[in-house]
């Protein structure tokens, strides 16, 4: 099971890749939370840390998922098309397909269930009047990735209220998306600066 340990880890090589202002850029564009973007890249490769899938070139374990969000090239041509490193591509294209998956079906678990097991498979299984989770690999894809996307809200602050006592509480992570400090440190120690001056 993963672990806050392993959520921060998985952050942090997004930061390394220079991918957070991609994926920032593709869940505002689409209208979806960045935290379960970031989620679902976890699921996946791990948010880019998985071995295999950087041992075979971006390429999971079943020859045909694509790229840090492991788009199935059996499925989608696109995956065929763009090299499986291209992550501004595979980002993008993962943001629009479930958008378009949020839109098609009733609830986000459906969603975050039809990017695993197809749209299909899905509705197949609502139709029965079952969790969607059942058509999924493991049948816990959504549940896994909805516990993802809430510890990636626990280390990042995404999505929550910014209120004064939360600001003080996301510091640790701003401070980790903006790879040490600098900066926002600097901007840190004017702004209280200049709060003793007033």
């Amino acid at each position: 099971m993963i672990s806050q340990v392993n959520i921060s880890a998985q952050l942090r090589n997004v930061n390394r890749l220079g991918l957070m202002p991609v994926f920032k850029g593709v869940a505002n564009k689409y209208g979806l939370s960045l935290s379960l973007l970031l989620a679902i890249a976890s699921r996946e490769t791990g948010m880019g840390t998985d071995t295999y899938v950087l041992a075979n070139n971006w390429t999971g374990r079943d020859g045909h998922g694509k790229g840090i969000m492991q788009i199935d090239d059996r499925y989608h041509a696109i995956a065929q098309m763009i090299p499986a490193d291209d992550h501004p591509a595979n980002i993008e294209y993962a943001a629009r397909f479930l958008s378009d998956l949020r839109k098609a079906l009733p609830s986000k678990k459906a969603a975050i269930a039809a990017y695993n097991a197809g749209i299909n498979g899905v509705k197949n299984v609502l139709a029965q009047g079952l969790d969607p989770d059942v058509a999924t690999t493991g049948n816990n894809y959504a549940a896994d990735v909805l516990r993802r996307q809430k510890m990636i809200q626990k280390e990042t602050g995404f999505e929550f209220p910014i209120t004064k006592a939360g600001f003080m509480q996301s510091i640790p992570a701003l401070l980790l998306l903006s790879g040490g400090g600098g900066l926002l440190v600097e901007q840190l120690k004017t702004r209280k600066k200049q709060k003793k001056g007033t």
